[in-house]
């Protein structure tokens, strides 16, 4: 052998980052795709449309709503905040249109199919959080999701339905009888509660930065207040 040549573990080495390059190749291909499938769906709508009557999602099958989000959520983490915004659309848009159909019962547009989907994602994060050990995604899921109920109060609370139910009791009585705002409701819980136990500074700091968008926070604040341990967890915590 002279000494150009390569060694046996030298060849192994080459022979494993060769069948290495196509399989990284193969992964982007994959992750690519998925990436690209989750945009076709989420890049369109916005809120004020949603707001405007002009529904994307309503019209869209269940499968194509869900699936794309799941998939990339999972599998490319930096992705995420892009699945919580979309999430939030499909609330806006289930929540509007549950609104219609109390405002105006000859609302003929039916909304099953962005509700249902919005309800499997909610489901989903529940089942992902569930089984969280750190707490930096759960820091970020729940200013998602403090964002999103100062949303849906600043959007709904001037509405027809809504007009005569000021007080935040009765904002929150209505928004709970909503089958996709109580899922949401049920997100809160699971990820305040996880969070407090793995870290109270940082759940406090992103439930109290909330709190400048003022009385359209109150309502989640009200129902916050009564999560059930959560003020015996806080004491034992900080004291």
């Amino acid at each position: 052998m002279t000494m150009n040549e390569p060694t046996g573990d030298e060849n192994h080495r080459f022979e494993a980052k060769g069948k290495e390059i196509p399989e990284l190749k193969q992964k982007y291909i994959h992750t690519s795709e998925l990436y690209e499938s989750f945009l076709q769906i989420s890049s369109f709508g916005d809120v004020v449309s949603i707001y405007r009557n002009r529904p994307y999602f309503q019209n869209q099958k269940k499968h194509s709503l869900v699936s794309p989000a799941t998939e990339v959520f999972l599998n490319v983490p930096a992705s995420r905040s892009a699945v919580y915004h979309y999430t939030g659309l499909l609330v806006h848009e289930s929540v509007h249109y549950w609104f219609n159909k109390k405002e105006n019962n000859q609302t003929l547009a039916s909304f099953s199919s962005v509700k249902e989907s919005s309800v499997r994602l909610l489901d989903f994060f529940i089942n992902f959080f569930e089984d969280s050990t750190g707490s930096s995604g759960l820091r970020d899921v729940l200013t998602w999701m403090c964002e999103l109920s100062a949303e849906l109060s600043s959007r709904n609370v001037g509405r027809p339905a809504m007009v005569h139910y000021q007080q935040h009791e009765k904002i929150l009585e209505i928004f709970k009888s909503n089958d996709v705002v109580a899922k949401l409701i049920s997100l809160m819980n699971l990820v305040v509660i996880k969070l407090i136990d793995k870290n109270p500074d940082a759940c406090m700091k992103v439930l109290f930065e909330t709190s400048r968008h003022g009385p359209q926070f109150s309502w989640m604040w009200l129902h916050i207040a009564t999560i059930r341990n959560l003020y015996v967890k806080l004491i034992l915590k900080f004291c």
